[in-house]
């Protein structure tokens, strides 16, 4: 996938007459089951939605595919268990600034970052993970995200929605940007209130955002202009 400047994109374009779509709407009582691709996708994608989840009262529950440790594959002092630690505990530290008040429960799937493919076999586990959490709606990133893991989010999230009957809903990252058919049920959630801790999510994923933290000149960097914008758009929902 090669990575934006700039975040423009018809997706965007089409977001800014969106509706606004509530919190309660989104998240109804109960837990919001969160399929995420990789440690940071939950707080660029659906941070804010996620803190007001929170203080509405609904418990939060993830499902993440990989840990991470593809996104520098060249790096020579840093292996890939290591940074896989390394995104584990970013990934810990945005979930308490988002959800502080909180317990976040996560199940890791430790599939391959960069090369997951949906497996029917898949689905048993995390459905038990699902049942045990009584997932009242699943949130997942979009199927037109386009990224391998991304897709394969998508995929096991309708699964498990379809499975339990409950709503899904989508929510675009890396498919905001750039020319793609935009979905009729496209909605933006914000809260302004929640910007800050956002913001302070996304500063917890260095190893994402600072080009200069880890020495493989070809990793994955989000650009400043991305960072900024993830940090300060409304965020982008889709139903499923």
């Amino acid at each position: 996938m090669s990575i934006p400047q700039n975040p423009e994109g018809s997706l965007l374009t089409a977001a800014a007459k969106a509706p606004n779509i509530n919190i309660e709407t989104i998240a109804p009582e109960g837990t919001v089951l969160i399929v995420n691709p990789h440690p940071d996708d939950e707080t660029f994608g659906c941070g804010l939605a996620m803190a007001a989840a929170a203080m509405k009262g609904r418990t939060i529950a993830i499902v993440l595919l990989t840990d991470g440790e593809g996104s520098h594959p060249s790096a020579k002092t840093i292996a890939p268990n290591e940074l896989a630690e390394l995104r584990s505990s970013e990934f810990a530290r945005a979930l308490k600034i988002l959800v502080p008040s909180r317990r976040v429960d996560v199940l890791r799937l430790h599939l391959p970052d960069g090369k997951s493919r949906y497996e029917a076999s898949l689905l048993e586990e995390v459905l038990a993970f699902a049942r045990s959490h009584g997932a009242s709606v699943i949130w997942s990133t979009w199927r037109d995200d386009p990224h391998c893991d991304h897709e394969t989010a998508a995929a096991l999230g309708r699964d498990l929605a379809n499975d339990l009957a409950i709503p899904q809903w989508f929510f675009a990252v890396w498919g905001r940007f750039g020319e793609r058919s935009v979905p009729s049920c496209l909605c933006t959630f914000d809260s302004r209130d929640l910007i800050s801790r956002k913001r302070n999510a996304i500063a917890a994923y260095r190893s994402q955002i600072d080009p200069h933290m880890i020495d493989d000149p070809n990793g994955f960097t989000m650009p400043p202009n991305l960072v900024a914008h993830f940090a300060e758009h409304p965020e982008i929902f889709v139903c499923g």
